[in-house]
């Protein structure tokens, strides 16, 4: 690997990122998911009773047609690619005591302009920075590198900025992504996702293991929603998959970003539907639409308690008065 190329790869992996990303991603960090989130569904997925999973969805089954896409202006901008230079200048200094560092800087710097080095003139370059007259030798080396760094970070970020939408399309190619709400009463969500009050809507834990790191950090984030576009994605990465346009803000959505061959199961007539079973405990109550067909509740009832007894059973009603959507406690009646 070219020495400036593996300099810059090396500096990334230990570049403070904390000067250049933007507040909102700790902000977004300390967000802590509400207690239940919901997950709305039309009646023909109905085989959630018999066999309760969720599906981790690709990009091209998102409501959204602007899932996973260029949200930002460029990889880098200026100021940051400043600052990431600058780290590397600082890093460079150290290495004028680091000879195996300078050879190969000259070694490549060589080979750019077509000159080779042979062993025993590296050989002869490694003794001779050695020696206390190979001081000045190593500074302007050093020097010498530090003005090339400038055009290489350009170059680097330049290369990362024109494979960004190849980045997505492999994420898009790899993750899928399960979508939440946090309110089980929208009107528009039930009309919308649960083919107006005819489907259900399922209560989920949302501190369960199942939505945990193995370092106990949740991993629901809040979706922001906004249509403007940030002018470099560095400063907030979460824009890949956690922001969606405005006039979707109604959903109040959070979501989990999970590797496809994570899932338990890839189903459907291409294999193309990655689910992952539901837990005992993970659902914590279903609703059912108040126009559900009456006939199949109990028999979906009853599948759903042989999973797990603890669920509690409620079917929705509008409450002329308030003018809401409320809910019938059915679980006295089971």
């Amino acid at each position: 690997m070219d020495a400036f190329a593996k300099l810059i790869d090396e500096q990334s992996k230990t570049f403070d990122l904390t000067k250049i990303i933007s507040k909102e991603i700790e902000e977004a960090d300390a967000v802590i998911p509400p207690s239940s989130v919901y997950k709305y569904y039309p009646p023909e997925r109905s085989g959630f009773f018999s066999k309760p999973s969720i599906r981790f969805t690709q990009r091209s089954g998102l409501n959204d047609p602007f899932e996973l896409s260029r949200r930002w202006t460029e990889f880098g901008s200026v100021s940051t690619r400043k600052v990431f230079a600058d780290h590397i200048k600082q890093t460079l200094k150290k290495l004028r005591g680091d000879k195996d560092a300078l050879v190969q800087i000259v070694k490549a710097d060589c080979l750019r302009r077509g000159q080779f080095l042979s062993d025993e003139q590296l050989q002869e370059m490694r003794r001779v920075l050695g020696t206390k007259a190979g001081k000045m030798t190593r500074q302007q080396i050093v020097e010498s590198a530090s003005l090339q760094i400038d055009t290489f970070v350009d170059l680097a970020f330049l290369g990362m900025n024109s494979g960004s939408d190849r980045f997505l399309e492999e994420m898009a190619a790899t993750y899928g992504i399960f979508s939440v709400s946090d309110t089980p009463t929208n009107e528009q969500l039930w009309g919308l996702y649960a083919r107006s009050n005819q489907g259900f809507v399922v209560e989920l834990d949302a501190h369960h293991q199942f939505f945990r790191a193995p370092n106990g950090r949740h991993l629901l984030r809040q979706v922001k929603y906004t249509d403007q576009q940030l002018p470099e994605l560095l400063q907030n990465p979460l824009y890949i998959f956690l922001v969606k346009n405005q006039n979707w803000a109604f959903e109040r959505e959070w979501r989990i970003l999970r590797r496809l061959v994570d899932c338990d199961e890839a189903v459907g007539l291409n294999t193309d539907v990655h689910v992952a079973n539901v837990k005992p405990g993970m659902v914590r109550s279903v609703i059912f639409g108040a126009a559900y067909d009456q006939n199949l509740m109990p028999g979906h009832i009853a599948n759903l308690l042989l999973f797990d007894p603890t669920i509690k059973v409620k079917l929705t009603y509008i409450d002329r008065e308030s003018r809401a959507i409320a809910f019938h406690d059915l679980s006295s009646l089971v």
